[in-house]
């Protein structure tokens, strides 16, 4: 098959499909969010749970084996899609939140340090 203009008349008088033009739009780019103000804060995350009271009863059972690391320190039970994050502590300081967590570690507690903005109080 021979490819000719569009309108072109071939040899046997068929005209070429015209193919009209069209614009095609690449798929929005999602933006960022916007930081948040307020400073860095930094928790230790000991666990994720499919359910609050998973999460729950796996903070009671951790803190119940870590007693001397995990003291008095409260969990923040934290929200997204799948479940809950369990997480520790609220630091300003990242290294004081990978200080327990390494303490955590070589008792045999596998964890993580995550960082989030705090937002002001309401």
């Amino acid at each position: 098959a021979e490819i000719r203009d569009a309108g072109e008349t071939t040899e046997t008088g068929d005209r070429a499909a015209v193919e009209t033009p069209i614009e095609i739009q690449a798929p929005p780019v999602p933006q960022a969010e916007p930081p948040a103000d307020g400073p860095r804060r930094h928790r230790v995350q000991l666990a994720a749970y499919g359910r609050d009271s998973l999460a729950r009863e796996g903070w009671a059972s951790i803190q119940a084996a870590h007693p001397a690391i995990l003291g008095d320190i409260e969990p923040n039970f934290v929200p997204f899609e799948d479940g809950v994050r369990l997480q520790v502590g609220n630091f300003e300081r990242r290294a004081a939140a990978l200080d327990l967590c390494r303490q955590l570690d070589a008792a045999g507690r596998a964890c993580f340090v995550t960082s989030t903005t705090a937002l002001p109080a309401n």
